[in-house]
């Protein structure tokens, strides 16, 4: 039971590994510069951009695509709950929103403590869970998303969550040693 809640949030977490691979891609090649425009700079800092919201969400739907191949193979033999039972593009887009839309609050809250913009904690003695919910932001916000869109049961999406927050750490700790982001967490 454990090891089809955890096959499934991996399922669940791929289209966001693809999306943030490839916004990451984006980010670090300076694509699209003029969707570079902050949200709101003096809210969120200058990281938080157009660009990322709307290729977040194009991404997602690249990758909810990219998923339903092993999404169908896996509904056949552990009967997950069926992206393909899903309008694609807008699960894809409800994704990307959610992923992006719940980083603003941690980004806002950052500003309000004086942590510089790119950097993910301050010096403090909670600069461990300042990590932890660096990370665990956006998860939350898909966790909404599979949740009020797809109905996912809560204990499957409690996993989705724990899951989510170490692969994030893994995607952020690879693509640092890859030179693709300037830190590690």
């Amino acid at each position: 039971m454990i090891s089809t809640y955890l096959l499934h949030s991996l399922l669940m977490i791929l289209p966001l590994a693809i999306a943030g691979i490839l916004h990451m891609i984006f980010v670090k090649l300076d694509l699209l510069k003029f969707l570079k425009v902050p949200l709101s700079e003096k809210l969120f800092g200058k990281n938080k951009t157009y660009r990322g919201i709307i290729l977040m969400s194009l991404f997602s739907i690249i990758g909810v695509y990219a998923a339903s191949p092993l999404d169908n193979l896996l509904t056949l033999k552990l009967g997950f709950s069926n992206l393909n039972n899903f309008n694609q593009i807008i699960l894809g887009t409800l994704l990307g929103l959610g992923y992006t839309l719940s980083e603003l609050p941690n980004s806002f809250i950052k500003r309000r403590l004086g942590i510089a913009v790119g950097k993910k904690t301050s010096n403090s003695k909670y600069k461990i869970i300042q990590i932890i919910f660096d990370q665990a932001d956006s998860s939350i916000g898909c966790v909404l998303v599979y949740y009020f869109y797809m109905g996912i049961a809560i204990q499957q999406l409690l996993a989705f969550i724990f899951l989510g927050i170490f692969i994030h750490l893994f995607f952020n700790v690879t693509l640092y040693l890859a030179k693709i982001r300037k830190e590690p967490f």
